[in-house]
Order: structure tokens, then C-alpha cells, then sequence
């Protein structure tokens, strides 16, 4: 955990005094699982650099315990409501290698973002739909393979956004995902 906090702190700062290229977006994202009584610390970064107007370059990596996996791709904006992307990459598993697809839709208003993987280590997949309810805050529906599915919240900062999560699976305790989101 102190290890995490300090990545992340570390990486607050060298998000916001490195010179970004023009449109390059930079996250990363510190989370805390807390499922059936164990804490499960996880970072993960993704980076989008501009190719085109309407298409960019995107890698994803994560972080955590017994795990990682890094993919890179295209990302295809056929309007600024809309994003398509497939990534290609590995992972620390079995086979190594592993896939992922992603859409976002949102209008200003509601904003919704899912992604499907799959490798050698099997499938996994998450999903998030958010409307505004507070300023600066958002409440929607989360849903993530061996999670569980449920109510999220997020609160935007300045350069990011913490949120949260409590998620239900049939017959289990509930699991609980807090994270801070930094950004360019």
C-alpha cells in the first residue's frame, strides 16, 4: 500500500511537469480492491497520442500482485460522441499474449465506457455508465468480471477524479473499489 500511495504521488508530479504533446492524454490510476476481507492493491496507466483527428494510439498497463498486462492500439473517433479501440499485447500468464476492445459513448451528459479482454489467462471485462448529479459529481451503474455489478461514484478534481465503488456477486460479500485517477 505505501508503495502504491508513493507511485501514485510520484506520478502526480511527473504528470503535471513534463511538457505533454498537443492532445496527448496520460491517466493513471491507483486502486484499492477490498473483496472477501482482503485488500488488493492494482495501478494501472493509459496513454492516448494523437495520430490523427479522428484516430489515436493507445496503451493500457496493469499493475497488481501475481499480475500485469500491457496492450497498445488504435482508438477510432468517428465522432466526438463515439470512440472505438482494439489493443493487442501481453500478459503475465500462460500463453502471454492477450486482446482487448473498448467503446465509449457519451453526449456531454451521459457518458458510458466498456471494455471486453481476452488472453491466455482467459476473459475479463468491466463497464461504467455515469450521469451528473452534484457538481463535479457523477453516480452510475459499474460492472466488473469477479467484482460483481453495482452503484459507482466520482467526484472530478482538478487533474483527475477519486471514485468509488460497492459491488454485488450472488451469494458473496460485497466488493468495494476506491481509486484516484490522475491526468494531464
Amino acid at each position: 500500500m505505501k508503495t502504491m500511495i508513493m507511485v501514485l504521488i510520484l506520478t502526480t508530479v511527473l504528470l503535471n511537469t513534463l511538457p505533454a504533446s498537443a492532445g496527448m492524454f496520460m491517466q493513471v490510476e491507483g486502486q484499492m480492491i477490498l473483496q472477501n476481507g482482503k485488500e488488493k492493491p492494482q495501478i494501472n496507466a493509459v496513454v492516448n497520442v494523437p495520430i490523427t483527428g479522428s484516430l489515436t494510439l493507445t496503451g493500457f498497463g496493469l499493475v497488481k500482485q501475481g499480475w500485469s498486462q500491457f496492450h497498445v492500439g488504435p482508438t477510432w473517433s468517428p465522432s466526438k460522441h463515439c470512440q472505438f479501440g482494439l489493443r493487442a499485447g501481453v500478459e503475465q500468464a500462460h500463453g502471454m499474449w492477450r486482446t482487448a476492445g473498448t467503446l465509449w459513448m457519451g453526449n456531454g451528459t451521459v457518458s458510458s465506457f466498456s471494455v471486453y479482454e481476452r488472453g491466455a489467462g482467459g476473459s475479463w471485462y468491466k463497464s461504467v455508465t455515469t450521469v451528473p448529479v452534484l457538481a463535479n459529481t457523477r453516480l452510475g451503474l459499474f460492472g466488473q468480471k469477479f467484482a460483481g455489478w453495482g452503484l459507482v461514484v466520482e467526484y472530478k478534481l482538478v487533474h483527475g477524479k477519486v471514485w468509488a465503488a460497492e459491488l454485488l456477486r450472488s451469494n458473496e460479500t460485497p466488493t468495494v473499489i476506491i481509486a484516484l485517477d490522475v491526468t494531464n
